[in-house]
Parts: C-alpha cells; sequence; structure tokens
C-alpha cells in the first residue's frame, strides 16, 4: 500500500477525565468509551455526537468489549469488577466480582459445547473464565455460579491478552514483560515468551493468524511467528509504550496507540510506516498520551481517545 489519507472527520468533547476504553456498537452506527469519570458513554458515529451515559459505574472503567448483537458490553473496573450491560437501556445484566484488583484485560472466545465466555485477567495475577450463555438466566446477580476455571497465571499483574483467529490460543502479557502463550482449549501452558524489560502492554495476533504482535514499557515491538512463537522482527515504533495494536478490518494495514501522544499506521505486508497522526505532522491530534484505539466495521473510520479526554474520529482513506 503505497498511500493512506487522512482527515480529521469529528472532535468530540464531554469526558472530563481520561479515557482508557473504546468499543464499537455491534451495529456499527455508535460507540462506547470509559475511563476516570465512572461512566461508560455512549457516542453516535452515523451523525458523530453524545448519545447518553449509557452507564454509572463505582471505579474507573479499564476495558471495554462489544459483545455480538442484542448481547450488550462488558466492562472491566479498577475495583476488580467485570460488568455485562445492556445497551438498550443500560441496565446490569450481570455482575462478575471475583477479583481483588484491578481488571485490564477481557474478551470472549467460545468454549467446547460452542457457548460464548467472558475471559477476564486481572492485576492479582489471577484469569477467570465465565459461561455468559449459562449466565444469562442470572439478569441482574453477583457470579453466585461462579467461573468455569480459575488459576493463578502469573506472579506479575495481566495487563492485555489476545485470541488467536483460528481459536487456538490466548496470549496473556504481564507487568514483568512476559507473555504467556496458553492453549485455548484447557488453557495448558504452551510457552512463557520473556521478551520485554518492562510491563508487556499490547498483544494482538494478525488477521490471517501468522504473527503475534507484542509491545511493552520498553517501547520494543516485537513479531513472532505463531507457527513457532520465533521472533521474526523486533524495533522501535513510538518513543514511549504503545497502548493498543489493532488491524484495519480489510487492509492490509494496522494502528497503534501511544503513551508518546501519537497514533501510527504501519503496513501489515512489512511492517513499514506509512503515517502518523501527531501534532508534530501538522494535524490537530492528541496533546497527551493515547489510550485506546478501535476501526469502525467497515473500516472507513479509526476512533482513537487518551489523557486529554477527546475522542478523535479519523478519516482514513487509501
Amino acid at each position: 500500500m503505497k498511500r493512506i489519507d487522512i482527515s480529521k472527520a469529528a472532535h468530540l468533547i464531554g469526558h472530563h477525565h481520561p479515557v482508557y476504553a473504546l468499543a464499537m456498537a455491534s451495529d456499527g452506527n455508535g460507540f462506547y468509551s470509559g475511563g476516570n469519570d465512572k461512566g461508560v458513554v455512549e457516542w453516535s458515529l452515523e451523525k458523530p455526537g453524545f448519545v447518553k451515559v449509557l452507564c454509572p459505574v463505582p471505579a474507573s472503567v479499564y476495558s471495554l468489549h462489544g459483545l455480538p448483537e442484542g448481547m450488550g458490553l462488558l466492562l472491566s473496573m479498577r475495583n476488580g469488577e467485570v460488568w455485562w450491560i445492556g445497551t438498550d437501556q443500560g441496565q446490569v445484566l450481570r455482575r462478575f466480582a471475583l477479583h481483588k484488583e484491578p481488571v485490564f484485560a477481557i474478551g470472549t472466545k467460545r468454549g467446547a459445547g460452542g457457548q460464548l465466555e467472558l475471559v477476564a485477567g486481572s492485576e492479582d495475577g489471577w484469569v477467570s473464565v465465565w459461561d455468559l450463555e449459562q449466565d444469562r438466566e442470572d439478569a441482574g446477580q453477583t457470579g453466585d455460579r461462579g467461573p468455569v476455571y480459575h488459576f493463578k497465571l502469573s506472579e506479575a499483574g495481566i495487563r492485555c491478552m489476545a485470541f488467536s483467529p483460528d481459536g487456538k490460543w490466548i496470549c496473556f502479557g504481564t507487568k514483568d514483560g512476559k507473555i504467556f502463550v496458553l492453549n485455548s482449549s484447557d488453557y495448558s501452558r504452551h510457552i512463557v515468551l520473556d521478551v520485554h524489560a518492562q510491563g508487556t502492554t499490547s498483544l494482538c495476533f494478525s488477521p490471517d493468524g501468522r504473527y503475534l504482535l507484542s509491545s511493552g514499557r520498553d517501547a520494543r515491538f516485537c513479531v513472532f511467528r505463531t507457527s513457532d512463537f520465533g521472533l521474526e522482527k523486533e524495533f522501535v515504533p513510538h518513543m514511549y509504550a504503545v497502548y493498543e495494536i489493532q488491524y484495519h478490518p480489510t487492509l492490509p494495514i494496522f494502528a497503534t496507540a501511544s503513551r508518546d501522544k501519537s497514533v501510527k499506521i504501519w503496513s501489515a505486508e512489512d511492517f513499514r510506516l506509512l503515517r502518523s497522526i501527531s501534532t508534530d505532522k501538522g494535524l490537530e491530534a492528541h496533546r497527551f498520551s493515547v489510550n485506546a484505539l478501535t476501526w469502525d466495521h467497515s473500516g472507513r473510520y479509526l476512533l482513537t481517545t487518551g489523557d486529554d479526554k477527546v475522542i478523535m474520529v479519523w478519516n482514513i482513506e487509501k
């Protein structure tokens, strides 16, 4: 890919504190944000702007995860709780109150029986797995059924997580710079990669499943072959830690968000830098750390947010 054109489509204000998480709505017409405000906010993407405060929460929101259509939204918080929210009315469908430390990593996968499972990784170093299909019947309760699995992964806190496209692997990044690669079927340990000099801050599999990408507080960016989890390539993409890596839905590119106040777009074919979104490049971009980003379902827009409390919507054209 030779050229990526970038223009700002929207500059959204409303948060009064840093924003840490973004998630698209299942219909693609809107999205959600959360951070230090102690509330999850719903926004329109069709006509960019504020819609409503979807749900008040008791602690800072560190992660958001959109569920399949009709199922709602998952959020994790500083107090260790994970909530399942209905996006129609903002009602709390389920509270998973097992972890006692902040939960930074949440996601979903299909279990052996095809059921949808919530996977959560906490600062306490533990991983919990919950059957969402079963728990659908217990709306409004606090997780009495208990998790399907609950196990100690690491003495260091868990900060990020990634699922391979084929469903074979789950990877967790920890505060001591390690990457734990587990078999998705039974959560057994496959390999531990000790690569980052400081904490691992982001993980992402390539859409074709060939590579696992990681970055850490040491500002190193590592590319691993999933065939043997050997190191394929490493470089320094930003001045400071990368907090998010996400591939475009259709194009062979991916984006990174960093504490260095910039967002960068890379070639997925040769890991070459294509564009940088930053004030240094003359764009009206973020002034502080960029904590989260996400592509909309069509890939037309890239959404970014961070410590400056602003959500920016970027129009991306090749």
